[in-house]
Formats: C-alpha cells, sequence, structure tokens
C-alpha cells in the first residue's frame, strides 16, 4: 500500500515537473524580441526580416529554421543562410550575399551578375556600381533575378574576371568578348588592353596591374594608346603620338618599337 502510495505521489510530481516545463518553455520568457541581421552590404536589414518571416512573440523553441532559409533564398541577393539562436529572446539570421562581379546588357536595361551568371538585378544606369561591363556577347535567353545565364560566353567571360585581383577589378571598366573568344579590356581612364585568349589568366592578371601602377606612380597614364599583355613574359605599350613614356622603362617592357596596331 505504501509503494503504491509512493507511486502515484512520483506520478504526480513527474506530471507537474514535466508541465511546468512545457508551460516555462511556451512562455513569454522565449519569445522573440529582437531580430539582427549580420553579413548584408546590398540589402536592408528590414527586408531580410520581413522575409524570414520571422516575427517578434514567436516562441524561439518553436522556430522552424529550414521555412526561414527556404524564404530566404528566394531572394537573388542571397546565396547562403544561417538561422541562429541567442536565449532566451533573440534571432540571429547570418547572410552570404551574392556580390556583382560584372553587368551585361540586356535589352534596354543592364543586369548585374554573380561570379556563378546569377541575374541580381535590373538597372538602368551604371553610375552606382564600379564593376566590368561585359560586351561582344548577345544575351539571347530571357532570364529573371534568381535565375542563372548559361550562355557559355558569359561564363567564360566571368571566369576571366574571377581570376583578376580585387584592385584590377576595380580598375576594369569593360571586358569586351571579340572573335575566337580574343579579349580586349578597357580600363576606367579608357586605356585599351590587348588580353588575346584566355590562357594564362592570373599571370597577365598581375603584369598588367604592375604596370597600371607604375604608370599611375609616373604620371603617365594618359599618354597611352593601349597596352598589350597577351603575351604576359613579354608585355608591350604604344603611346599616344608624340607621346613619350619613361617611367616604366626599367620594368623590362617593350615601348614603341615593333608595336602594330
Amino acid at each position: 500500500m505504501v509503494r503504491r502510495r509512493t507511486n502515484v505521489l512520483a506520478f504526480f510530481f513527474l506530471s507537474l515537473l514535466f508541465l511546468s516545463i512545457y508551460y516555462f518553455i511556451h512562455s513569454p520568457y522565449f519569445g522573440v524580441t529582437k531580430i539582427t541581421v549580420d553579413g548584408i552590404n546590398l540589402l536592408e536589414e528590414e527586408e531580410v526580416i520581413r522575409l524570414s518571416g520571422v516575427r517578434n512573440g514567436e516562441n524561439l523553441w518553436r522556430l522552424d529554421e529550414s521555412r526561414i532559409q527556404e524564404q530566404l533564398f528566394f531572394h537573388p541577393h542571397i546565396k547562403d543562410v544561417k538561422v541562429m539562436r541567442k536565449w532566451p529572446s533573440e534571432v540571429r539570421l547570418q547572410i552570404e550575399e551574392r556580390k556583382p562581379l560584372a553587368v551585361i546588357a540586356q535589352g534596354a536595361s543592364f543586369v548585374l551578375l554573380d561570379s556563378e551568371g546569377i541575374y541580381l538585378k535590373s538597372i538602368d544606369s551604371l553610375r552606382s556600381f564600379r564593376i566590368p561591363v561585359i560586351t561582344g556577347i548577345e544575351v539571347t535567353e530571357a532570364s529573371g533575378p534568381g535565375q542563372a545565364f548559361r550562355d557559355e560566353s558569359i561564363s567564360f567571360a566571368l571566369n576571366v574576371l574571377m581570376q583578376f585581383p580585387p584592385t584590377l577589378l576595380l580598375r576594369i571598366g569593360e571586358l569586351h568578348v571579340g572573335v575566337e573568344s580574343r579579349l580586349v579590356l578597357y580600363t576606367t581612364e579608357g586605356i585599351e588592353i590587348r588580353f588575346g585568349v584566355a590562357e594564362h589568366t592570373q599571370e597577365k592578371g598581375e603584369v598588367l596591374q604592375e604596370i597600371l601602377n607604375e604608370l599611375a606612380l609616373s604620371g603617365e597614364t594618359n599618354k597611352v594608346r593601349y597596352i598589350n599583355v597577351s603575351s604576359p613574359k613579354a608585355p608591350a605599350i604604344k603611346p599616344k603620338v608624340g607621346a613619350q613614356l619613361h617611367g616604366i622603362r626599367s620594368m623590362g617592357i617593350t615601348i614603341g618599337d615593333g608595336i602594330y596596331d
């Protein structure tokens, strides 16, 4: 009899304990009161929070991380999402944005592309973006935000740009894909760069950056008609008519002589 009474009391107290835990977990103490967003530069925090579907007062224990990630992945600028709980009442959204690498014309507007060829957004003006414009490629497929361009020429051009140092990318205004995929670049100062085919791309990029740096230091950038790095072991510079270059002769670059238009 005593054992039976003890068992009943134990069951009663255990049930009371579980009920207390249940109501405590579902109490307002664990209701979301703060939502923070990290890792964004292009996106607005309010927009990310709205898309996530997380609401103030939502119970932190019942947060559906998969649902939040799925909703945020609908945005073309979002590449990856981590949902973190900070007890007892904060949600932290760690965002990895897709970064614009280049721009390409589509109809009467321009499209921002990331390194994977994902259509990020359509823009009417290039003034706010210091990234290269890809030319020489006719965009025939219809794509929209979040979709990937499947054109091999676009992938080819993006792959070339990805191999450039970030500081060089800031100085490239245009990448033109010509006949037989020969590339011609134009700097933001308007210097033509005869790049040749996409071989030894990283080495060519390093040589080009060194030349541009030397020209900037010597103040002779405006004297250059074009730079030829199609052979990275033997780069060459063609000055404008009547111009003389003096600041980079020590680099062993051919200047003028033997350079043909």
